[in-house]
């Protein structure tokens, strides 16, 4: 179950009671993350007196409310209304997407649904390839980033990292730094592990990285999984990466003194986030202007 739709759930609480959650571990051990973090946010960026907002409390409680299941291990669905003949079947199989996504196979009466929504269909740096099932399925329900683009036409994951690695080493030997917006939660630790994979093969020139925020946390979750999921390399650690917070950095110029990479959070670029605020800084260096390079993907 995706994150968001865990929030969903949480805020429509009070309506729906009896409504459960199920997820993988791995979900339910992300969302504890984000949800704490959101928390934190609302509180800085809302304002409005009769918003209701939810405590860290409150999601320490919906963590405990969250079932989990591990993926292809089939599982009865059961509700407080149960009907006769109404037996539902459910199975998890890893979507590829990020730490913990899933394709859910619904079965019932011998009719069987498989819902996914962010699905990835070739490997990443760290996270393989969807498992799909191996059954014919009455009703598929997808999501559609891709729909009216012919895969073929799509590059592989390394592919577009040597694509990467070209461009960048064009802004880096220049002197130039390079700000990529990502977001905390899979892009951050794709990317991150990404980049230094290029510059362990000498592929991407070695300069410092700086990381900082959720994705940090978030890097840990996936780290400590590694060996419960499926991985590309379940020996890697992305902790392991030298990288620095730029959290720590009091003088902005630091960035620009000598070359680097920056991974910030948004991936969206929204306004007060840290992405949002280098963005500015970048701009607003004139030596800079034209040595940066903007990466935007999801």
């Amino acid at each position: 179950m995706h994150i968001k739709i865990i929030l969903a759930r949480f805020l429509s609480g009070k309506k729906f009671p009896y409504v459960k959650i199920i997820t993988t571990p791995q979900t339910r051990a992300l969302a504890e993350l984000t949800l704490h973090n959101s928390v934190s946010i609302l509180k800085k960026e809302i304002e409005e007196d009769d918003f209701e907002f939810y405590s860290h409390d409150e999601v320490d409680l919906l963590i405990k409310m969250i079932e989990y299941k591990e993926y292809q291990n089939e599982f009865e669905l059961n509700s407080y209304h149960q009907q006769k003949d109404a037996k539902v079947n459910c199975t998890f199989y890893d979507a590829g997407h990020i730490l913990g996504s899933t394709g859910i196979l619904l079965e019932s009466n011998g009719y069987k649904i498989f819902y996914t929504g962010d699905i990835n269909l070739t490997n990443q740096a760290l996270i393989p390839r969807a498992k799909l099932p191996e059954t014919a399925v009455d009703t598929l329900i997808l999501e559609t980033t891709y729909g009216a683009t012919d895969s073929d036409l799509l590059l592989d994951w390394n592919s577009e990292s040597h694509r990467l690695a070209n461009e960048a080493n064009k802004i880096l030997n220049k002197g130039g730094s390079i700000l990529i917006p990502v977001f905390s939660l899979g892009k951050m630790q794709e990317i991150l592990a990404t980049i230094w994979q290029l510059m362990e093969r000498r592929k991407l020139t070695s300069v410092d990285i700086y990381t900082g925020g959720l994705g940090t946390k978030i890097n840990r979750a996936y780290d400590y999984n590694r060996f419960v999921v499926d991985r590309l390399d379940s020996e890697f650690e992305i902790n392991t990466i030298l990288q620095k917070d730029y959290f720590e950095v009091s003088n902005p110029e630091e960035f620009f003194k000598h070359p680097c990479i920056v991974l910030a959070s948004s991936g969206m670029m929204l306004e007060n986030t840290a992405s949002f605020n280098f963005a500015k800084r970048f701009l607003e260096t004139k030596r800079f202007r034209n040595l940066y390079c903007w990466i935007y993907g999801d």
